[in-house]
Formats: C-alpha cells, sequence, structure tokens
C-alpha cells in the first residue's frame, strides 16, 4: 500500500480506524467459519448422499480453504496499514 498519513490527506487515525474495522472483519470471518463448520458442513447434512464421507470432507476443505485465505488478505492488509504508520513516524 502506497498510502500514508500527511497533513493535507487523512491523518493517523483514519489508518487505525481501518486497522480496527479489519480486526472486526477478520473475527466476522473467523466467526462465520465456526458456524460454517460446526453447522452446515456436518456430517448429518450429506446423509442423503452416497458418497457422503467424500463429500463432507470435500466441502470442508474448499471451505476452510477459503475462510484461511480472507484471514491471510486480513492480515495482510493489516500489516500494509501498520508499514504505513512506520514509515510515516506514528508509530
Amino acid at each position: 500500500m502506497k498510502a500514508r498519513p500527511h497533513s493535507s490527506g487523512d491523518d493517523h487515525r483514519h489508518f487505525q480506524e481501518a486497522y480496527v474495522a479489519l480486526s472486526d472483519a477478520r473475527d466476522a470471518v473467523e466467526n462465520a467459519a465456526r458456524v460454517m463448520c460446526s453447522n452446515v458442513v456436518h456430517g448429518r447434512n450429506y446423509q442423503h448422499l452416497s458418497d457422503c464421507c467424500d463429500a463432507y470432507i470435500a466441502d470442508r476443505r474448499r471451505i476452510t480453504a477459503a475462510y484461511d485465505a480472507m484471514r491471510a488478505t486480513i492480515g495482510e492488509m493489516q500489516s500494509e496499514i501498520v508499514e504505513a504508520l512506520q514509515d510515516a513516524g506514528e508509530l
């Protein structure tokens, strides 16, 4: 990220607010992953399939990979915000 706090732009508080918003988003993603994996992607919801175990495992792997990617992206954005604040001497 090339953006930096600037006197004629947004100050460090806006960057900090973005960091907090990303933290909230990460928490929401983690909660959604828990709900999906404990309630939706549960063996009892695959009983109608002849290959229920394979379908269950495939869904769980795909969903887990997607949530891992979301968490990683959020973490990368947070790191970029920290770097921007450090570069601007705000941390």
